[in-house]
């Protein structure tokens, strides 16, 4: 009933005009003329978009129909999640938790609520790096490893994501990392700095604009304070928590707690 009811309010909410775009410009994957170099930032999710073209659809059932898909994306997401966080906790009767959490995560986050179900990169994102989390904390290395890898595809923004996922991977596999031939070592490094130089290429650009222009940039601006603000609760007890298993040298949690400092610099720094 939960995911039900989900599915309804990311459905029927609201479209915004960004969402519009990327629809409109990944059909020039078929258009080499008019190709917009701007998708190859975003690989996978561009690709995905344009493949609906092939299909003979109407303006307003094409725009629907793909938004029933990222509606699911998202709930799809924070399925994973909530099984990981139920996983982690080792809580039992894990099906009437799982519902009391995804509910509890979506309504008391305004972030969720307002973009979480729209057509964009981050529902994906989010879904793979909580497949990730999942499947590295169940030792399950091939799986998480090639979770990894399509973060990044996926969206340019999900290199951010690699710095953490490197080192949870690093944490729960260091004994079979070291266990591995030399020439599987060597093809995970050339795969990870491919990825890296595929990602710094595209955004040269972007970079140096963001280095030239970050010291004119206020700070806390807009989108951060209201994050800060509607996310409180959420960003205290997450930094109380980490802190606590830091400091008690947890082994189980205090990977986990690191990660969520992490993002939370991320989150101040961009």
């Amino acid at each position: 009933l939960i995911l039900f009811l989900l599915f309804a309010y990311g459905f029927f909410y609201q479209i915004s005009s960004s969402e519009f775009w990327p629809i409109t410009i990944s059909k020039t994957w078929f258009d080499l003329s008019n190709f917009e170099y701007s998708m190859l930032q975003k690989p996978l999710f561009s690709l995905f978009l344009s493949l609906w073209h092939l299909i003979p659809l109407t303006d307003v059932f094409h725009i629907y129909i793909i938004k029933a898909i990222f509606t699911i994306f998202g709930i799809l997401g924070l399925w994973v999640f909530a099984k990981f966080l139920l996983e982690i906790s080792k809580l039992k009767q894990k099906k009437i938790y799982l519902g009391i959490l995804l509910i509890t995560l979506v309504l008391s986050s305004p972030i969720l609520l307002t973009n979480f179900f729209r057509i964009r990169t981050d529902q994906i994102t989010f879904l793979l790096f909580s497949s990730f989390l999942y499947y590295n904390y169940l030792k399950k290395f091939k799986a998480s490893f090639v979770f990894l890898i399509l973060i990044p595809l996926v969206s340019v923004k999900g290199v951010l994501f690699l710095i953490p996922a490197t080192y949870l991977l690093c944490v729960n596999y260091k004994d079979y990392l070291l266990k591995l031939k030399k020439i599987y070592k060597i093809y995970i490094v050339l795969v990870f700095l491919s990825v890296v130089v595929w990602a710094v290429g595209l955004n040269m650009h972007a970079l140096t604009y963001l280095y030239d222009t970050y010291s004119n940039m206020v700070f806390p601006n807009l989108t951060l304070k209201y994050v800060l603000k509607t996310e409180f609760i959420f960003i205290f007890c997450s930094i109380i928590s980490s802190v606590y298993f830091i400091v008690k040298s947890n082994k189980k949690f205090a990977p986990y707690a690191y990660v969520s400092f992490y993002f939370l610099i991320v989150t101040l720094a961009l």
